[in-house]
């Protein structure tokens, strides 16, 4: 949709917004079409429309030093992007959090459902990050030190923010 466009109150595109609660308090919050690939979750990387709109906020940020950005939160909540932060995290193979889930665990109870719980979380603002497991790290000088290994969950929401 294009910038400053106004949606009809009864048009398919306003209607979306209600079913999926995308609508915020300066109205209308970032509709965007996705691809036949993405529908059928056979995302193998960012998706044209998540590529486009990084390069348009970074374009806005680096133009405009002094801008205000209100309106990212949605964008986090967007399936894609989600769906993206995962893969990547999964990529990542790290180990399981204080809550003890791995990867394997989470595809064999379903990803996507995992994902929609997610997404389901951040957009009712309901989303509370669980508190990392610690582990202490050998140095070379024979000290160690504290690493903190995030949830599987925790580290899809900050893949999704740092996206």
């Amino acid at each position: 949709m294009p910038t400053g466009e106004r949606v009809a109150d009864e048009s398919v595109v306003a209607m979306m917004a209600r079913k999926h609660k995308l609508v915020g308090a300066k109205g209308l919050c970032c509709i965007s079409n996705l691809s036949m690939e993405v529908r059928q979750g056979r995302m193998t990387k960012a998706s044209v429309s998540l590529q486009e709109l990084r390069r348009k906020i970074y374009r806005k940020a680096k133009t405009e030093k002094h801008w205000k950005f209100w309106g990212l939160y949605c964008h986090i909540c967007k399936k894609e992007v989600i769906e993206e932060s995962y893969r990547l995290a999964k990529a990542n193979d790290g180990a399981p959090g204080i809550d003890g889930k791995s990867f394997d665990d989470i595809e064999a109870e379903g990803v996507e459902d995992f994902l929609e719980g997610i997404r389901q979380e951040l957009l009712i603002r309901m989303y509370k990050p669980m508190p990392n497991r610690r582990v202490e790290i050998p140095k070379g000088n024979g000290k160690t030190r504290t690493l903190g290994i995030p949830t599987v969950k925790d580290r899809v929401v900050q893949g999704a923010l740092k996206l």
